[in-house]
């Protein structure tokens, strides 16, 4: 087995979600070398070689790799923190298994921000999503707050272009359910 455990170290209050958990936690084994395999399978991954790190989504977690920790945001509990750790350990140890069925990137996808989501919104501040700006819309979508499909006025066939672009962005980073 290539990582056979990975020790949580610290529990810490999640700063994107006040009801929730981040974790840090080590790894036992250096998965430098496995990242770019990592960002070959997960679709939602977006890796820095130069700095080290690459991130994910499972789900409405974040989860960011480094050469021996792992850090994980917006949990439930601790018991939540150990089953992510487990199945982080279980990807891990497929996508190495696997690794010469797998074409390794070292691409550098970057993360879109509210504000490139916003540019692709109709702009209209109809408040009708629940929102009280597109902007504030963008946002609360990206951090898993809300569903794209709240905006209506994307429907309208004037946006077709717009929201398929958007449920590529979506699906890209993992961000679409």
């Amino acid at each position: 087995m290539f990582l056979e455990n990975i020790t949580l170290q610290r529990v810490l209050p999640c700063t994107a979600n006040k009801n929730k958990i981040k974790i840090l936690a080590s790894l036992s084994t250096n998965v430098a070398e496995l990242m770019p395999y990592i960002n070959g399978t997960i679709s939602s991954a977006v890796y820095n070689r130069e700095a080290g790190w690459i991130t994910f989504r499972m789900g409405e977690k974040i989860v960011t790799l480094y050469d021996r920790k792992v850090a994980v945001t917006k949990l439930l509990n601790e018991m939540d923190a150990y089953e992510t750790l487990d199945i982080i350990k279980n990807t891990i140890n497929e996508i190495e298994a696997g690794k010469d069925r797998i074409t390794p990137s070292t691409e550098t996808k970057k993360m879109p921000t509210p504000l490139d989501i916003y540019k692709m919104l109709p702009k209209k501040n109809c408040r009708e999503c629940g929102e009280m700006s597109c902007l504030s819309f963008a946002g609360k979508v990206l951090t898993g707050q809300t569903k794209l499909e709240k905006c209506k006025i994307l429907d309208e066939p004037i946006y077709e272009k717009e929201k398929r672009k958007l449920e590529d962005i979506f699906e890209m980073f993992g961000l679409k359910d």
